[in-house]
């Protein structure tokens, strides 16, 4: 059984829908993964060097989005050096093909000293608007921005790895922009069977139900896929990427969904954005955008204040193919754990990576959202502030084959207060512990068909290793399928624990890396992963060699950094498997900036941290078959 199933993996390798098979080195099956390295803006952040106009301290919010409206395409709006008082927010009215940039965020400071207001996307009011600009187009009453303006059936092409699907109807649609595809979720009425995958959003699968950027969209379809047209051939429209899940089908009424506009090739570069004064409006809002960025920004909120129990820096919506590098979030309005820092949500195939959090409640939460990569971030501060979730959240229905890979803080939530979500990857995190939630890996009922391999879990207080179906947490590394509150009306799932995949992590509560044949689902009906043939990692899911921005002037640790084969580490208490990452090295060198009233905001420049951090776009690695 075994050498036939290593056949088929050799066999994918030469098949065009699995070209993508080298990727994993024996350990992780296909069926439960996808090539990553799609992930962020395609080709890498383009370095553009034409200036095409020049701004200084006292230019007003008008002039600014003048100049980003005026700049050909290619090209940079540059803010030099100094202080930017702004009473309106800076919006790029769906200019594609431009970036606006200072000179680092320790010398161009931008200040929005009064509220804002204005709309972008679904948000009233945010400081930076990065969108498509429809809501300028003649939006009908009562669409909200960023909607759907044409919409088709999904008549055939469903596929894993398909390429060209046919719709009802093609018209407005354009090639180089990006389509929405998606479907009906599953039904409710009923308790899901063993190895189902299961995408639902209602209070009959969740404690809340749905409140998410998908939900004003299109409610009740929380699987989407956001992909670029390639051609247009009568009806059949060929798409990028191939289709992610295997669970497409006529049985859920899928569909399409397109604007008018899309915002491409655009992006915001090298300075600080201060959100204090804003009317505590959204920060930077990405909507119907791809391939843009945000590198180099510090986005701050001074010291926590009286306000909404809602606010996130960066928001990311209806988006595909976005990179998130290399930049510094601090702060939040309130303690709240409905503050955010970076939030991809109705997204696909997003990089966010290399990036500082601090003193934000919730540092990364997730949304409906396939195939996108969170990786080598840290979020400082965590014992320090009353948070009330683990570092990243996948919160909302339809989050769907994420890897997640080298972060650096306290852990892991799949909640299930507002969905499901199906073939979440960790790989070679460092996950701290030690936030009031307690357990460093909370994985809750309906989160299914989770890859858990070569982490390193768990610190001081921590006496359990693992709990299931049980709501008591807090001194444990792994809780299984629970539904979180004794509110709530859903039941736990113990299928949670039975389709988890876990191989090579390192805990401090057993203090061993454990390879262990009875924490590998081999035996399931669908989606089983063989036990891996040995102990060997790949370096990384989706890159094939240390990234350019590894190296610091506190030295380059090792790449990769975290996992069981890791030896020599210079954080304490963990064997010698964990090497500072490069994000971390930033923010613990950083000097506090005396600017802000002797806090503890860091003076930041993405330049002087990390060696060539626009880096270049990550390419998969090579190795063995898989299975």
């Amino acid at each position: 059984m075994r050498r036939v199933a290593w056949f088929f993996g050799l066999l994918i390798i030469f098949t065009p829908m699995a070209a993508y098979a080298q990727l994993w080195s024996g350990v992780l099956s296909t069926a439960r993964a996808i090539d990553w390295s799609n992930a962020g803006v395609a080709g890498g952040i383009p370095n553009r060097t034409t200036v095409c106009s020049t701004l200084n301290p006292g230019a007003t919010a008008s002039q600014i989005n003048s100049a980003i409206q005026s700049c050909p395409s290619g090209q940079v709006v540059m803010l030099n050096a100094g202080n930017y008082n702004l009473t309106g927010p800076i919006n790029f009215g769906g200019k594609s093909n431009v970036t606006l940039r200072g000179a680092g965020a320790d010398r161009t400071k931008v200040f929005f000293v009064g509220d804002v207001g204005g709309v972008c996307g679904f948000n009233v009011g945010t400081s930076v608007c990065i969108d498509s600009g429809e809501c300028n187009q003649g939006q009908p009453a009562g669409v909200s921005c960023g909607g759907p303006q044409h919409t088709a059936s999904w008549t055939a092409g469903y596929a894993k790895g398909t390429t060209v699907v046919a719709l009802s109807s093609t018209t407005g649609l354009v090639v180089g922009n990006h389509l929405m595809l998606d479907q009906l979720d599953d039904a409710t009425d009923g308790f899901p069977a063993a190895g189902d995958i299961y995408v639902c959003g209602t209070t009959a699968c969740s404690g809340e139900g749905a409140s998410d950027g998908a939900s004003m969209v299109r409610p009740g379809r929380h699987q989407v896929q956001i992909v670029t047209v390639t051609a247009v051939n009568g009806n059949n429209v060929t798409i990028s990427p191939g289709l992610y899940m295997p669970n497409w089908r006529a049985s859920q009424s899928p569909g399409a969904w397109w604007g008018n506009r899309t915002i491409k090739n655009s992006g915001i570069e090298d300075m600080t954005l201060d959100h204090a004064g804003n009317g505590q409006r959204p920060g930077i809002t990405f909507q119907n955008a791809l391939n843009c960025w945000m590198r180099g920004v510090r986005s701050v909120v001074p010291a926590t204040q009286s306000g909404p129990n809602y606010f996130n820096h960066v928001r990311m919506l209806v988006s595909a193919r976005l990179t998130i590098r290399d930049n510094y979030i601090y702060g939040t309005f309130a303690s709240a754990n409905t503050m955010y820092g970076i939030v991809p949500d109705h997204t696909s195939d997003v990089l966010v990576e290399n990036n500082i959090v601090q003193h934000v409640p919730t540092p990364i939460q997730v949304g409906a959202d396939q195939g996108s990569v969170i990786a080598y971030n840290f979020a400082g501060d965590y014992n320090g502030f009353s948070q009330g979730n683990n570092t990243l959240i996948p919160h909302n229905a339809g989050g769907l084959l994420a890897l997640v890979e080298g972060n650096s803080a306290t852990g892991y939530t799949g909640d299930i207060i507002h969905g499901t979500r199906n073939f979440i990857t960790q790989f070679r995190n460092h996950w701290v512990g030690g936030s009031p939630e307690g357990t460093v890996n909370w994985i809750q009922a309906y989160n299914r068909f989770f890859n858990i391999i070569g982490n390193v879990l768990g610190g001081p207080g921590y006496s359990v290793y693992e709990i299931d179906l049980s709501l008591k947490r807090g001194n444990e590394v792994f809780s299984f399928g629970d539904k979180r509150s004794s509110s709530y009306s859903i039941s736990s799932d113990p299928f949670v624990k039975i389709t988890s995949m876990r191989w090579g992590n390192y805990d401090t509560v057993t203090g061993t890396s454990r390879f262990l044949l009875a924490e590998v689902p081999s035996g399931i009906t669908n989606f089983a992963n063989l036990v891996p043939a040995g102990q060997a990692l790949p370096p990384s899911f989706y890159r094939s060699a240390r990234p350019a921005w590894w190296s610091t002037p506190w030295g380059t640790p090792p790449w990769p950094a975290v996992g069981p084969d890791i030896t020599g580490g210079n954080v304490t208490g963990y064997a010698g498997h964990v090497w500072k990452i490069p994000a971390r090295l930033c923010f613990e060198n950083s000097p506090i900036d005396s600017a802000y009233g002797g806090g503890s905001i860091r003076l930041f420049n993405a330049n002087s941290c990390y060696s060539q951090s626009a880096g270049a776009a990550p390419s998969p690695p090579t190795s063995p078959a898989v299975q």
